[in-house]
């Protein structure tokens, strides 16, 4: 490795964290470039190496790529689809980490933030609550982490996390009452904790407030079992009432009845 590249990554904790961590998730075409020097595919593309410099350079490029993807406001649907169980808990664990390396004035909250939706998209429960708390306690008031937060407790289907989460959802929607996914979402536990009137009516009105745009399929979210197996007439006339909400705002009707 040249001194440039030597000083390069001394330079800057956060870089050779970020380097880890792409070696980490990317470890198979490292062993290959580093064996053959020669050229590796990754994500369907073919990179040519000639020389252990130029490799370490092509990691350094690969790291910054995807600290790009990552600080984005990009939907991380995308990432999920190229990433495994294996390597989305490496990524964090290093998100975890970084928060100990990088002085927490420096932190790319947004790269936290992204990375924490990936962990409660790969059920990732708990390591997603470790690093909300630790954005949390860093910044109170981080609307976007609190509704995470609150997502994977939500997702633990723990009673207890399921009432933090509730508590959570109920002051998001107190504060921003014109916020469907908030309100949805809060009708989403009160009903997974067998409160099917408040949840309901809280579903009901994100339902007025436009919800289908932001989930089409809202009535397919698992947390709805137990009202569709419990309350069979109550999920019904739910199907039913956003049936006839989307008759009136011209919007297509489902073409299959998913409340029988």
């Amino acid at each position: 490795m040249s001194e440039i590249i030597t000083l390069k990554l001394i330079e800057s904790g956060f870089w050779l964290l970020l380097l880890s961590v792409c070696l980490l998730i990317f470890h198979k075409e490292v062993k290959r470039v580093l064996q053959s020097l020669s050229n590796f595919k990754l994500l369907g593309a073919t990179f040519e190496l000639r020389d252990t410099k130029e490799s370490i350079k092509s990691y350094i490029l690969l790291s910054e790529t995807l600290i790009d993807l990552l600080s984005t406001n990009t939907p991380v649907e995308s990432l999920k689809d190229l990433m495994s169980m294996n390597q989305i808990e490496k990524l964090g664990n290093f998100a975890l980490q970084y928060t100990k390396e990088v002085s927490n004035n420096n932190w790319n909250e947004q790269l936290l933030r992204n990375i924490t939706h990936l962990l409660i998209r790969f059920s990732r429960i708990q390591q997603a609550i470790d690093l909300s708390d630790i954005l949390l306690a860093n910044r109170p008031d981080f609307v976007d982490v609190l509704n995470l937060k609150a997502l994977a407790l939500m997702n633990s289907r723990i009673p207890s996390n399921m009432k933090n989460a509730e508590n959570i959802f109920a002051d998001l929607v107190e504060r921003f009452p014109e916020n469907s996914i908030f309100r949805f979402n809060l009708g989403l536990v009160k009903i997974s904790l067998e409160n099917y009137e408040d949840g309901l009516k809280l579903i009901l009105r994100a339902i007025d407030n436009g919800h289908w745009y932001a989930d089409q399929k809202m009535l397919l979210d698992p947390l709805l079992y137990k009202l569709r197996e419990n309350k069979p007439n109550e999920f019904r006339a739910l199907y039913d009432y956003l049936e006839e909400w989307k008759v009136n705002n011209n919007l297509p009707r489902n073409s299959t009845n998913i409340s029988q």
